[in-house]
């Protein structure tokens, strides 16, 4: 006969694995660990496009000197980052002028392309010997994209108060219409899928750093649909297929595109500065920024939308070509964005619509300080500083995403229906997985205070019942162990 309590206890920790891991096998095929739609940040691709000067580039350099130049070449003109090459100019002045010892000094200062990369870009406000090319001063703007991840999304919120990472979902069904003995309908799901990208402004040293500004300088970046295809899967096929009246069938389906409908553009978090000091010849920490400083600071970090965020327009192209958005009162309300988005059908997409947009981020007057002045021991206590910011500017963009559905019933089948062709609602809390969010549990319940607190009481609690099980069955154990410490103090 076979001992099952024997076995079972013997390998308790066994059968204890094995049944945690049919459990997780059985949520996982389920489907409790899975979305019926792809998020937002898979959907969607943001990467510099091209750089526009429109005005002018200031240098300031020892002795407080600062020389601005308005820029007379390419000014207003689109460099396009697919047909630049490093070091080809986006916008520049020629001039000339003459030494202390009579040379003629022939210049060229403006602002060129290091790396023309649509995720990394560099680019540098330069002046230029025209003679031998040689880079003469400079400061280097260094772009970055990169996606939040949701947990962060949650944490810093929805600027017009949605739910940050919240999808919603919007099902329409049109009339019916006979041809012969079928009845047919169309039904279009759209859903609005939120999408954040955060754009790192990095201002760097270049040649003699001295204090630069990018002056009227917009930098205009593309948003593009890359694979929101999957957002109306097999998954969401079948889903739609259990959910259909009885009877009727799929005949076709539509993938109908995703479409941005509004944007946001604002701060991701505060401003960061790099600082250099002379008087140490060391970086030091930006922390200890003093009060006029960062003041003066304030006035090299100007950027159009400002950090305090605001609706942007979206473009057909770069040029301020205007296409449709939906205004923020409408992105407020659920049902009145539901109704909008219920006008486009059955004429969807709406033909303003577009799924490569543009927007500008211009930098006003945005780069390096530079501060300088002399200590009591003049002449020799000259000192300056250097400051370079970076900025965290947040991209936030609501996306509609269509499908459309061809459903059919026979005749006899549509007679034998009491069907109610209603539109409805409702949210997906798309923002992760089941899975996702269960490790994230995990995480936050072994990293929170109090969970420490009780483990070091409960592990505190433990030891002591070993050290009371071991004095009564294994006294020989703690004799020996006390000898090895006594011999290590000694």
């Amino acid at each position: 006969m076979v001992d099952i309590e024997g076995f079972i206890e013997k390998n308790k920790k066994l059968i204890a694995v094995l049944a945690i891991a049919l459990m997780l096998l059985y949520f996982y095929n389920s489907g409790m660990f899975k979305l019926n739609i792809v998020p937002g940040p898979e959907g969607v691709d943001c990467s510099l496009y091209s750089a526009v000067a429109n005005g002018g580039v200031s240098f300031s350099s020892a002795g407080g000197v600062t020389a601005k130049r308005f820029l007379t070449n390419n000014v207003g003109v689109p460099s396009v980052i697919g047909q630049a090459a490093p070091n080809s100019w986006i916008a520049y002045t020629d001039y000339s002028g003459t030494s202390g010892v009579g040379v003629n000094l022939d210049r060229r200062i403006g602002y060129q392309w290091v790396r023309p990369d649509p995720k990394t870009p560099v680019i540098q406000a330069a002046v230029v010997d025209r003679a031998s090319g040689t880079v003469l001063k400079a400061v280097n703007l260094q772009v970055r994209i990169s996606k939040p991840s949701m947990q962060e999304v949650n944490i810093k919120g929805d600027p017009v108060g949605r739910n940050p990472t919240e999808i919603d979902w919007y099902s329409y069904n049109t009339q019916p219409a006979q041809s012969g003995n079928s009845l047919s309908w169309k039904h279009y799901e759209a859903y609005v899928v939120p999408v954040d990208f955060i754009v790192e402004l990095s201002v760097r040293p270049g040649q003699d750093n001295d204090g630069c500004d990018f002056q009227s300088f917009d930098l205009w970046f593309v948003l593009d649909t890359v694979e929101w295809i999957n957002a109306f899967s097999s998954d969401q096929y079948a889903l739609l297929n259990a959910s259909m009246p009885s009877g009727a069938s799929i005949s076709s389906y539509n993938f109908r595109g995703a479409f941005p409908i509004w944007a946001w553009v604002g701060a991701w978090q505060p401003w960061q500065v790099k600082s250099y000091d002379s008087a140490t010849n060391k970086w030091y920490d930006p922390a200890t920024l003093s009060s006029q400083e960062e003041s003066e600071l304030q006035g090299h970090l100007q950027v159009m939308p400002s950090y305090g965020g605001s609706e942007v327009t979206l473009y057909t192209q770069p040029g301020y070509i205007y296409t449709r958005t939906f205004a923020e009162d409408i992105i407020r309300n659920n049902e009145t964005l539901g109704r909008m988005l219920a006008a486009q059908i059955p004429g969807l997409p709406d033909p303003r619509f577009a799924e490569t947009v543009y927007f500008p981020v211009t930098l006003m007057n945005y780069g390096a300080m530079r501060m300088e002045g002399y200590s009591p021991f003049f002449p020799f206590g000259y000192w300056h500083k250097e400051f370079y910011p970076t900025s965290y500017l947040r991209i936030r963009v609501l996306y509609a995403v269509y499908g459309e559905w061809l459903y059919a019933w026979t005749r006899q089948e549509a007679e034998k229906q009491n069907y109610v062709f209603e539109n409805s609602s409702s949210v997906i809390m798309g923002e992760q997985s089941v899975w996702d969010k269960f490790l994230g549990a995990v995480g936050g319940f072994f990293t929170s205070p109090w969970t420490l607190l009780w483990t070091g009481v409960f592990a505190l609690f433990v030891i002591l019942i070993v050290i009371v099980v071991l004095a009564i069955f294994a006294p020989e154990f703690l004799s020996a162990l006390g000898s090895i410490f006594r011999r290590r103090k000694e």
